[in-house]
């Protein structure tokens, strides 16, 4: 049986991010970078912790975090999920359609969890 991903891998300055990826491989959101690993590894585990709990807005004046954070950017959809502190940690891709975007938060919220490890470093 296929699992859900975090696919961690560096960008071409050698920093880190990830790519989660849902059970059909489709990639959802990709990361913010860090400068090392350990501090990928730490944001993992908090979105591991904060998706579950996360709300789903698209209004976030007053919103307290954890939420993901929908916007829709001209033709395009957008989610973004703030940790506790209310920091971006990570932002998806451009979703033409509402629906997929919401489809992708929620598939996030429930594989996020569980989700595996690639390692592509």
């Amino acid at each position: 049986m296929k699992q859900a991903v975090f696919e961690i891998k560096l960008n071409p300055v050698g920093r880190y991010y990830f790519v989660f990826r849902d059970v059909e491989e489709a990639g959802l959101v990709v990361s913010k970078s860090f400068r090392s690993r350990a501090q990928l590894e730490k944001c993992l585990s908090a979105v591991r912790d904060t998706a579950q709990v996360a709300e789903i807005t698209e209004d976030a004046n007053g919103k307290l975090p954890p939420y993901f954070w929908i916007e829709n950017n001209e033709e395009n959809f957008v989610f973004s999920l703030l940790d506790f502190e209310g920091e971006v940690v990570f932002s998806s891709e451009s979703y033409q359609q509402k629906s997929e975007c919401l489809k992708a938060v929620r598939l996030l919220k429930d594989l996020s969890f569980d989700a595996g490890i690639v390692d592509s470093v």
